[in-house]
């Protein structure tokens, strides 16, 4: 198991009692300085409060001073609205949601905004100003929010 699994294995039941995920996690730095950033959402977002709270509980974790030493600054935030969709699941939270997707349609790459409809059967099923579009997943080189400015 690899450091940042371990650190996974760690943060993430902690995250889920607080009715959280967690996205992501950075770690930078060498022992003894580490800055750890922990990303973890909710299906309608995550507050500040709650953000707040979920590093409380981290800093008091025993087996996380174990793996980065007792000398470390942690920060829990939102994933943020520019933020990479992945996954199925960070799909399904932009379903009515306008996304930027870029994809690969044979030997080019084509780029695409539109209002997500629905995921199913491994494709992402868009609404733009003109057509309905179909993408498969497998075919999409990075897909955001897009931003409303």
């Amino acid at each position: 198991m690899s450091f940042v699994e371990k650190i996974k294995e760690i943060i993430e039941p902690v995250i889920r009692k607080e009715n959280a995920e967690l996205i992501d996690l950075e770690l930078h730095g060498k022992p003894g300085g580490y800055r750890f950033s922990v990303f973890a959402d909710t299906d309608h977002g995550i507050s500040v409060e709650q953000c707040t709270k979920i590093s409380r509980k981290l800093v008091r974790l025993p087996e996380l001073d174990k793996q980065l030493g007792e000398k470390y600054r942690l920060e829990v935030s939102s994933p943020g609205i520019d933020r990479q969709l992945k996954t199925e699941k960070d799909f399904k939270r932009k379903i009515n949601i306008e996304i930027e997707v870029q994809y690969r349609d044979g030997e080019t790459v084509q780029k695409i905004k539109g209002k997500l409809k629905k995921i199913a059967h491994g494709s992402l099923f868009l609404t733009t100003k003109d057509s309905e579009l179909t993408i498969p997943v497998k075919k999409i080189e990075k897909a955001v929010q897009a931003l409303p400015w």
